[in-house]
């Protein structure tokens, strides 16, 4: 059984994510063994290219949506691209949300006392995106680091494109 090169969680053979914190999972045992613990994000892509770069993907990781990941009935995923945040839902009927990185205004994250205990938070993004205005990403695994992944891709499209954010007084 391959473990999760993240939580070290034995998961079952042909799993693309870990079913515990919803890290990728190398189909190699070897590559996964050698592979350094700390997710590190994706390279963004060489000046004048325009394609699109996964830098983190993951799953609700709270105590019910570990039993949904159980019985097979876990639904969320999250992804962050280096151009924007993903989110799709629903068993039978699916739902996408999504909202472009340089219209992301502000990233916050919350934890519970009990979230501490499980290593998981949640994060509240609001944005200028007006059918999304606010997506909040429910029990991350390791939610700082995400977070820092989501700010840090949120500073380099915005630069791209030349834009910046300006608070008036």
């Amino acid at each position: 059984m391959p473990f999760c090169v993240n939580c070290g969680t034995n998961n079952s053979e042909g799993n693309k994510f870990c079913g515990n914190c919803g890290t990728k999972m190398n189909t190699n045992q070897e590559e996964s063994l050698a592979a350094d613990s700390a997710p590190k994000p994706a390279p963004t892509p060489a000046a004048g290219q325009n394609s699109e770069v996964t830098l983190w993907e993951g799953k609700p990781s709270g105590v019910t949506d570990r039993l949904k990941e159980v019985a097979h009935v876990n639904s969320t995923n999250y992804k962050v691209t280096n151009q924007r945040i993903i989110v799709r839902t629903g068993l039978i009927g699916k739902k996408t949300e999504e909202i472009e990185l340089i219209l992301v205004k502000d990233i916050s994250v919350q934890q519970s006392l009990s979230d501490r205990v499980l290593g998981v938070g949640s994060i509240t993004i609001l944005s200028n995106d007006k059918s999304t205005p606010v997506l909040v990403l429910d029990d991350v695994k390791d939610v700082q680091n995400v977070k820092d992944i989501i700010r840090n891709a949120v500073r380099e499209e915005k630069a791209t494109h030349n834009l910046s954010y300006r608070e008036y007084m």
